[in-house]
């Protein structure tokens, strides 16, 4: 499933309610699917891709564990 087209920012605009409810949906199966991907692995492994693709200790494991409704 692709990104939906608007994404709802609560500060600059309103969406229309069920594009909200589409991004909220699309946030939780991504979150979901790195929940399941990464969830075996070693905090040395996720430290070192983070390393690798330039994110800050930790982002992934925020990433994976933020609200649905949250950016």
């Amino acid at each position: 499933m692709n990104h939906p087209q608007t994404v709802y920012s609560p500060v600059t605009d309103r969406a229309h309610p069920v594009q909200l409810v589409r991004t909220w949906i699309w946030r939780s199966n991504r979150r979901r699917a790195l929940r399941r991907e990464f969830s075996h692995a070693s905090p040395e492994w996720l430290a070192w891709i983070e390393q690798d693709i330039g994110l800050q200790p930790g982002d992934l494991l925020r990433e994976m564990h933020k609200p649905f409704w949250s950016h």
